[in-house]
């Protein structure tokens, strides 16, 4: 028998922030640079104003961590994830709830996130997560991030292609498997399976959920 993945957005589906973002504004303070922050923060409200893709919002992100090796962000990462995951509110427990009883059942979670390793991975050890897919940050001369992302970043339908991809690598049925997203743009992830629940009763990914009669998590853990 195959194993049972059940794959999970993570902003907005298991947390209450966008975690790329949050953590630059951290970041930048831990670094003392408020002029970094200002410019990086005028850039993107224009960019969300112009209604840029995800994909080339996320692409946009990466180029600001150009010149940082995969050390300093996993240090970063892990001192961001021990101030923001005391935050009230941070973990959105009906997701975790499922996650836990998705993995009681014998699935294993698989975060599904444009955002990058080193700050998901303080976030993944904490919930028990084993296996992330994410933006693929390419490691240049020096051994530091050159601020692009290879082809296919988990966002949009490159999450379907990224969940495809690993199936295929554990010799899983994707009929059998779970996805879990909050957001539009996690629809290919959701389609990719067969058994996807949505985050949130006010968007309009739900109300398409509640149109195909896909489960709604509103309290406690799925109602449908």
């Amino acid at each position: 028998m195959s194993r049972i993945y059940a794959f999970f957005d993570v902003d907005e589906t298991l947390i209450s922030t966008k975690s790329m973002f949050d953590f630059f504004r951290f970041w930048c303070q831990l670094c003392g640079n408020t002029q970094a922050l200002i410019a990086f923060e005028a850039e993107f409200d224009e960019l969300f104003s112009s209604g840029l893709p995800r994909e080339d919002l996320n692409r946009a992100y990466y180029r600001h961590l150009a010149g940082l090796s995969p050390q300093e962000l996993q240090s970063a990462g892990e001192k961001w994830w021990r101030e923001v995951s005391a935050r009230p509110g941070l973990i959105i427990e009906e997701s975790l709830a499922l996650m836990n009883k998705l993995q009681g059942e014998g699935a294993e979670a698989v975060f599904v996130s444009g955002s990058f390793e080193e700050i998901l991975e303080p976030v993944a050890a904490q919930m028990g997560v084993h296996h992330i897919l994410c933006a693929p940050m390419i490691i240049g001369p020096g051994g530091v991030y050159t601020g692009e992302i290879g082809p296919f970043p988990s966002i949009g339908h490159g999450k379907r292609i990224a969940i495809e991809r690993f199936l295929e690598g554990k010799g899983a049925v994707a009929k059998d498997c779970w996805a879990i997203g909050d957001d539009l743009s996690d629809l290919p992830m959701l389609e990719a399976v067969g058994h996807r629940a949505v985050v949130g009763e006010a968007s309009p990914l739900a109300d398409l959920a509640r149109a195909r009669g896909w489960p709604v998590l509103e309290s406690g853990l799925v109602a449908t």
